[in-house]
């Protein structure tokens, strides 16, 4: 019996791990905006290069929800974007498209990117920015906010990953005040 439960418990084991390595996010992200720290979505930042006129928690969340996030970035200059990005790292399977979906209602245009980083020695180390695809719009770029909640589903392809060890950060990119939730992932 003893024998049984410790192979029960190794096998569970090497399950649960497997399933970590398998989910394309980490159950640490805060992907549906849920819990918030003064004001701010818990786990996710600014880029201080990028910065929205304002962000915060929002109770106008999807049913089911307690939270959401507001993004306003009103008036910018032609061709800027502000960005705000989780903090928590995804590592997607390699050579597989990775897919993600949002909930998103408002006036203005979202896009989603990805801050790619190399983990060459131990260290992360910024590589590149690479835009998702909206499905949308198959052919790149942002879409339209309707003022009703909608689901909208993006996708970087597996050619424009790198071949390298490497983890990514979604960012989203609005212009207008756009409210987004329960952000989630696959491999497609």
């Amino acid at each position: 019996m003893i024998r049984f439960l410790k192979s029960l418990a190794g096998f569970l084991a090497c399950f649960r791990a497997l399933t970590l390595l398998a989910a394309p996010l980490p159950e640490e992200g805060n992907w549906g905006f849920e819990t918030a720290t003064q004001g701010q979505a818990t786990g996710w930042r600014q880029s201080p290069e990028y910065p929205y006129d304002r962000v915060e928690s929002t109770p106008d969340a999807r049913e089911g929800g307690s939270a959401a996030v507001e993004l306003v970035f009103e008036n910018p200059d032609e061709g800027a974007q502000a960005h705000y990005y989780g903090e928590c790292p995804i590592s997607p399977e390699p050579d597989v498209d990775f897919r993600v979906s949002v909930w998103a209602k408002g006036s203005g245009r979202l896009a989603l990117l990805a801050y790619v980083y190399g983990l060459a020695d131990h260290a992360e180390k910024f590589l590149r920015s690479i835009p998702f695809r909206p499905e949308e719009t198959p052919g790149g770029g942002s879409i339209d906010v309707s003022p009703e909640w909608t689901q909208h589903h993006f996708t970087i392809p597996a050619a424009d990953l790198p071949r390298e060890p490497f983890s990514l950060r979604i960012v989203l990119a609005a212009t207008g005040t756009v409210t987004v939730d329960d952000l989630s992932a696959e491999a497609n």
